[in-house]
């Protein structure tokens, strides 16, 4: 219940504040409109109620958020090269980008982010997509 009216509240705050933001300062106003009611209600209302209420140990928690990030940086790169020096022309240059991004994302994902556990949970999938038993 608290979080649906709190959503409710980070919507009307959102109108409130895009609507005389949009009209002053155009697209760029109703974008930090919209930031500004999202980082108040779910960035710290919603964070302070996980913490409080769930006992949910907020710090922790972000702290293993933000130990992922690492694993974002070699597709980003690559995107970035990628819209920059070969952009898409057609169908094959796009499936053979989105195949390279996705073999480079699963490779990052797998040494930056996935600790023992999560990857012994996910190797016998693997294994089983591509013929071998567990």
């Amino acid at each position: 219940k608290f979080r649906s009216v709190t959503y409710f509240l980070i919507a009307l705050a959102n109108l409130l504040l895009s609507i005389p933001m949009c009209i002053h300062f155009g697209a760029v106003g109703a974008a930090v409109g919209t930031a500004i009611s999202l980082v108040v209600g779910n960035g710290i209302i919603m964070n302070i109620y996980y913490h409080k209420k769930v006992n949910i140990n907020i710090i922790t928690f972000w702290m293993n958020i933000i130990s992922i990030f690492p694993a974002f940086i070699i597709p980003v790169v690559y995107g970035i090269a990628v819209s920059k020096f070969c952009p898409i022309s057609n169908i094959m240059t796009f499936i053979m980008q989105v195949g390279i991004m996705f073999v480079l994302y699963a490779f990052s994902v797998w040494v930056f982010a996935m600790n023992k556990s999560e990857k012994n949970l996910l190797l016998p999938v693997i294994k089983k997509l591509f013929g071998r038993k567990p």
